[in-house]
């Protein structure tokens, strides 16, 4: 028998570039699926926290019936503000980053099809975040007009300044939409194009099934949500007559 030396051996499964071998690799532009998996979910979680801060605020003002802790305004805000969090920044985020973990694993692929093109879009997601955030700061507080932003509530600037809450809110959602398309074009690809020889679509896993369905519903539906975004940003701002 021949021996052979442990050092000769190549390494079964090289880290991927981008992914630093430490801690640090979970706040860093990595490229390894399982990484930005937890990126997605700790951040969903962060998020959480405060979409329930928010919503614990709400339930603080109707313990009676009279505005005796939040005036109008800022319970509009609150309840806006709580209804964006939990959409966009707890739902999407959280199941995206699940199925980051676990759909690359499940049908034997080493990686998303786009692993780049994974992280930009995930890295998308604290921005339109910390610009969610931002609205408390600027005159006139957040948005007040339910995390639907109906027109012609939503065309409402009472303070006149370009940059106000509502401006703020509008571009969140628009990054968002741009960060939920670039995943769902990753998911697909990945899926369809990815699978390990012998995966076929019936060996497919239910959950990868689920992935895959909500994936292509959102690459139906959500450059249209975008583009609405965008029409009502211009609208804002602009004074363009979209709605």
């Amino acid at each position: 028998m021949t021996n052979l030396s442990v050092e000769a051996m190549p390494p079964i499964d090289p880290p991927l570039p981008g992914a630093p071998p430490n801690w640090k690799r979970f706040f860093s532009f990595s490229t390894d699926h399982k990484v930005i998996g937890i990126q997605y979910l700790v951040t969903s979680f962060v998020f959480f926290l405060i979409g329930g801060i928010f919503a614990m605020i709400i339930r603080g003002e109707l313990i009676t019936p009279e505005a005796d802790l939040l005036d109008r305004a800022i319970y509009n805000a609150m309840f806006t503000m709580h209804g964006t969090v939990m959409l966009f920044l707890w739902t999407f985020p959280s199941l995206v980053g699940l199925s980051n973990y676990l759909v690359p694993l499940m049908i034997g692929a080493k990686d998303m099809a786009f692993p780049r093109l994974n992280a930009a879009a995930f890295w998308m997601v604290p921005v339109f975040g910390v610009i969610l955030m931002a609205s408390f700061w600027v005159p006139g507080g957040p948005s007040q007009s339910g995390w639907w932003a109906y027109p012609p509530v939503s065309l409402q600037n009472p303070t006149g300044n370009l940059i106000n809450g509502q401006v703020l809110w509008i571009l969140a959602v628009a990054i968002s939409g741009v960060s939920s398309i670039m995943g769902a074009v990753n998911f697909v690809t990945t899926i369809v194009k990815m699978r390990a020889p012998g995966m076929t679509w019936f060996r497919m896993p239910v959950f990868v099934w689920t992935v895959l369905a909500a994936q292509i519903i959102q690459l139906f539906g959500l450059p249209a949500l975008t583009a609405g975004a965008v029409m009502l940003l211009l609208d804002l701002t602009v004074g363009t007559s979209f709605f």
